[in-house]
């Protein structure tokens, strides 16, 4: 599968166009591959599924859809904390990752 970073969609494979080239003397074709969606030309990558089912870009760790929500919900909880709980929480991030939060004294 690839994912068009133009139109966002999914394929399964891109069209194949070959596009005559001249230099006065000699004539030749070169491949071109398109979005079969958008007919973009060489504007998509491999892709796969995110955990909630739809297709994103491969380097990417959420869909666009599963990142605004996550945005979302970060943002809701971030919104009601007190100043001293973001200076705590800045504290434990300050060169660390989430994923250590079992380690935060």
């Amino acid at each position: 599968m690839y994912f068009c970073d133009i139109c966002n969609t999914a394929f399964d494979t891109p069209i194949l166009r070959l596009i005559r080239n001249t230099d006065g003397e000699h004539i030749w074709s070169e491949p071109q591959h398109l979005c079969p969606i958008c007919a973009t030309a060489e504007c998509f990558n491999p892709a796969d599924l995110c955990q909630c089912g739809t297709w994103k870009p491969k380097g990417d760790i959420l869909c666009s859809s599963c990142r605004a929500s996550l945005r979302s919900r970060f943002t809701a909880f971030v919104g009601e904390l007190t100043a001293e709980e973001e200076d705590q929480l800045d504290a434990w991030l300050d060169g660390d990752t989430i994923t250590n939060r079992g380690k935060w004294t």
